[in-house]
């Protein structure tokens, strides 16, 4: 909560997390999160990028340390190409997520409480939503 203050709202709502692994170097003053995926592309490095952005926030409140001396990384231990060759690659992805990353994840979690509290809201946003999945018309059909 001293991480997110938007979380007060959030009554009875629990987020659950966990970092795979935090390197300090010799001085101890700088820090790397490192979070493992097994996704076979890293085609969602931005989404991961987001997560990484609220690991360093929460990390930084957690241990005092300023978030400007955390770097965050993906280690893409399962990739594979789309024809199966029987090879697994793995790449490190230090790119760092965009400064909107973090406005991007309270914007989501502003949505899903309001949907929380509100659930007319959701159906409304559900319902208003153009959709060209199959799942996603069954659903509208039956609401």
């Amino acid at each position: 909560e001293k991480a997110f203050p938007e979380l007060n709202e959030a009554e009875g709502l629990t987020f659950n997390g966990k970092i795979d692994a935090v390197f300090s170097d010799e001085s101890g003053n700088n820090h790397l999160i490192l979070d493992y995926k097994t996704d076979r592309t890293s085609d969602y490095g931005s989404e991961h990028r987001q997560q990484l952005s609220v690991y360093r926030r929460i990390y930084s409140v957690g241990t005092g340390i300023p978030e400007g001396r955390i770097k965050v990384a993906l280690g893409y231990v399962s990739l594979r190409g789309t024809v199966n060759t029987g090879k697994i690659d793995y790449r490190l992805d230090d790119a760092e997520p965009r400064p909107s990353a973090l406005d991007t994840f309270k914007r989501h979690l502003g949505e899903l409480i309001h949907y929380r509290n509100d659930p007319e809201y959701f159906i409304d946003a559900l319902m208003s939503k153009e959709e060209d999945d199959t799942l996603y018309r069954y659903m509208t059909r039956y609401i």
